[in-house]
């Protein structure tokens, strides 16, 4: 998609999606629609079968915003332009990115940079395991913070 060399700026966009390739559409008699995406069959897209001639419509926005150091940050939402217009988005990204470090830190402090395990329960006993770690170690350390006397 081509965007604007322009600092700012919030685009609609609808694609559709579909399984079969432009020419198979061509051959059962269906229009290729303007934005069209074909799903490759090895991915995985609950909304349609593997070989459906049906499509999927998924609209959403390009915006494009400078933060207040003169960087610019694209974004892709589905939030609604009325709500949430650009000024909007900017303060809610603003506020969100220190929230992102935070979890950065914490992720690294708890060790859940790899997960190990697959299924869902399993992955949220992990964390759970790893908090209770990290809250312990924690703990232990802040009671061992007592003012030591001269001796070694």
């Amino acid at each position: 998609m081509p965007l604007p060399d322009q600092p700012e700026f919030d685009i609609p966009f609808k694609l559709t999606l579909g399984r079969l390739m432009p020419r198979q559409l061509v051959a059962q008699g269906l229009a290729v629609p303007k934005s069209y995406y074909r799903i490759p069959p090895t991915m995985t897209f609950d909304f349609l079968e593997s070989n459906s001639p049906d499509f999927y419509e998924i609209s959403f926005r390009v915006v494009r915003l400078q933060t207040d150091s003169g960087n610019t940050e694209t974004l892709i939402t589905n939030l609604d332009p009325d709500r949430f217009p650009l000024a909007a988005l900017k303060a809610l990204y603003a506020r969100r990115w220190g929230i992102e470090i935070s979890f950065r830190s914490l992720k690294y402090a708890v060790g859940l940079i790899h997960l190990h395990a697959k299924k869902p329960d399993l992955v949220l006993q992990e964390v759970f395991a790893s908090f209770l770690i990290f809250n312990f170690s924690q703990a232990a350390a802040w009671a061992a913070d007592a003012p030591q006397g001269t001796a070694k």
